[in-house]
């Protein structure tokens, strides 16, 4: 990956994340499947600089063990607490986004459709499937961990949810590097964005 590449692959998720901020819901929905689309494109194309063979992302998870999965679950969890505290103390980007859904007479429903599934799909083909391939070949593997789960922190704009979005990207990223696969990332993912909105619709 040349160096333009690299700087790119950093700093577009940050960039589209500014950019469709102040979006009304179905233009937000409407973006995030034309992102969709160009995440599986971007993922294709890159995938020749991945760590982890293209093959194996859409397979079935290696690996996988109670140990494994406890791991996981702690993380989960802890990453669900830190949420479940700033959302008692603060006013957080996740509540905000979520009344948008209730002020423009959306549905849980909806809401759901959009952070279970569209979201982590998307988000898990940029950090776990481009970034963290991409940067496994670059950094150690702690490094590359640890800098994707800060990367995908940081697109969600605000200093107060940086904890809790990096433990997620730190639990999602080390499922993906110890199954090889990106399926049990989005389930992850998926599981704990509908405990949010659950939480905080």
């Amino acid at each position: 990956m040349d160096c333009f590449g690299r700087y790119f692959a950093v700093l577009a998720p940050n960039l589209i994340a500014i950019a469709s901020g102040g979006l009304a819901v179905a233009d937000l929905r409407m973006l995030e499947k034309w992102l969709l689309s160009g995440a599986i494109v971007a993922f294709l194309w890159t995938s020749k600089w991945s760590a982890i063979p293209l093959a194996q992302s859409f397979g079935w998870p290696r690996n996988v063990t109670l140990k494994l999965l406890g791991r996981l679950a702690l993380g989960v969890l802890a990453g669900l607490t830190a949420a479940w505290l700033l959302g008692l103390a603060f006013p957080t980007s996740d509540a905000a986004v979520l009344g948008g859904y209730r002020e423009e007479g959306e549905s849980i429903g909806w809401a759901l459709l959009d952070w279970s599934v569209t979201a982590p799909l998307l988000e898990e083909l940029i950090f776990r499937g481009i970034v963290l391939g991409a940067l496994s070949r670059l950094l150690t593997r702690s490094g590359a961990l640890w800098t994707s789960a800060l990367m995908f922190a940081s697109i969600h704009l605000t200093p107060l949810t940086i904890v809790h979005h990096t433990l997620l990207g730190l639990v999602t990223g080390y499922a993906r590097l110890e199954t090889r696969s990106l399926l049990l990332p989005v389930l992850i993912h998926a599981g704990y964005n509908a405990v949010v909105v659950s939480l905080a619709w």
